[in-house]
């Protein structure tokens, strides 16, 4: 309890110091959305890291559309901008009304990165997923579901829009152990929260625009809204006579025959905490308020002292429900700090940080390089390098390598390959506006 209290104080502590909230410097937050191709790409190296990347670039796309429309209508400061604002954010305020609702983009960007969840942690474990919709349509490669998800964005679910991995896949007898199995039924929820969570690493480093807070909702709303969908947030008595399944009731299951001790409102508990423990959902509605007077602003996690707020993630491993807390140092508005801290709050005991850097350098066109150093309770490690050259101004190209311990809480969610250490490569190249 103690824990969560503190983690809750960090979190909302902004909101009686807001003198103390560092306006983004405009001249680091020019340039910092970026579109680019990546060998990540390449549908057999598609990795989550690389996946995740491309949704990240999906939402700059967004943001820049959002000023983009604003500015060809000529609206400035005042009450024509906050109907904009709320005419193209209703959706997400109905999402938060209606678990259950389907929130334009939010849902193309979130189901996509979810069903990737499961067909990535399938490919890793040996099997040979899938993609189908609900019309029996059948794609074997990311980019063309997407493409085709993508294109129902004004469409409602019942025409078909929700897609999903071939449910033979939670089946596949291949797989080595039950931990597999849980990992697989779990990818989905854990890479909408990682969608959530690579959100605020962005906007830590770069800013972000205050208009993609119902997305990072969408993330953090997720494991509710799956139990809302499947029926399970009524009593204990009804959850225990249900006969259909998903990836909630399928989670449970493991918990309850691993004898985990974990409910269903365990997992609804942690969810809320996740949700109110993050000093980035005050930061993000601090930063829509500040929108109405400053259109340029741009979100980025509150500060104090140069120590960023923790965010709070949910993720559903084998081992019960895990915490990841993530913060950072800022030396100055070129050098950083990151730093997160991931345990099991409820099952078996599993605990790993990471601890990284990353370095811009302005007199070569903002440059940069990144790496980070991950170890668990039992000395498992894993780390990452990535770095960047600006030959100009808005072209860019970079280079990194990631090596995953599948032994770890990170790594089994993430890695490629089924072995206790996978490497992946890659090179991209991209422009920056």
């Amino acid at each position: 309890m103690k824990k969560i209290l503190f983690l809750l104080i960090m979190a909302i502590s902004p909101l009686f110091g807001t003198d103390d909230i560092p306006t983004p410097t405009p001249s680091l937050l020019t340039q910092t959305r970026t579109l680019s191709f990546s060998s990540g790409y390449i549908d057999k190296h598609n990795t989550n890291r690389s996946i995740g990347e491309f949704i990240n670039e999906s939402i700059s796309v967004y943001s820049f559309l959002y000023e983009g429309i604003e500015h060809m209508l000529g609206l400035e400061v005042g009450p024509a901008t906050f109907f904009y604002d709320i005419t193209l954010n209703a959706q997400y305020i109905i999402g938060l009304i209606i678990p259950s609702f389907n929130g334009i983009l939010s849902e193309q960007l979130h189901v996509p990165y979810h069903e990737f969840g499961h067909f990535s942690r399938c490919r890793a474990y040996g099997g040979n997923p899938e993609f189908e919709d609900k019309n029996s349509r059948k794609y074997n490669n990311f980019f063309s579901f997407f493409g085709n998800y993508f294109g129902t964005i004004f469409q409602k679910p019942s025409s078909g829009a929700t897609s999903e991995i071939k449910a033979q896949v939670h089946q596949n007898t291949n797989f080595k152990n039950t931990d597999q199995t849980f990992l697989l039924n779990a990818a989905g929820l854990n890479n909408q929260t990682k969608l959530s969570e690579n959100m605020i690493d962005h906007a830590y480093l770069n800013g972000i625009h205050p208009c993609t807070l119902g997305i990072y909702l969408k993330g953090k709303f997720n494991i509710l809204s799956y139990i809302h969908v499947e029926n399970l947030d009524s009593d204990t008595k009804r959850e225990n006579e249900r006969t259909t399944s998903g990836d909630i009731s399928h989670i449970l299951s493991f918990y309850q025959t691993s004898n985990r001790n974990i409910d269903v409102k365990d997992i609804k508990y942690a969810a809320y905490l996740s949700l109110w423990t993050s000093g980035s959902l005050y930061s993000y509605l601090w930063s829509v308020a500040k929108l109405q007077t400053d259109r340029s602003y741009k979100m980025r996690p509150f500060e104090l002292f140069g120590i960023r707020m923790p965010d709070t993630s949910t993720y559903l491993m084998p081992q019960g429900i895990c915490y990841k807390v993530s913060s950072g140092y800022r030396y100055d508005d070129t050098l950083t700090f990151p730093i997160s801290f991931e345990f099991s709050a409820k099952g078996i005991q599993a605990y790993e940080g990471q601890i990284g850097v990353h370095k811009k350098f302005p007199q070569w066109n903002n440059s940069s390089i990144e790496a980070n150093l991950l170890m668990s309770h039992e000395g498992e490690m894993g780390g990452k390098i990535y770095a960047t050259y600006s030959p100009i101004d808005y072209l860019y190209i970079g280079a990194g390598m990631e090596i995953y311990n599948s032994k770890t809480l990170y790594g089994a969610r993430n890695t490629p390959k089924d072995d206790h250490y996978a490497q992946e490569f890659w090179i991209q190249m991209g422009i920056r506006y």
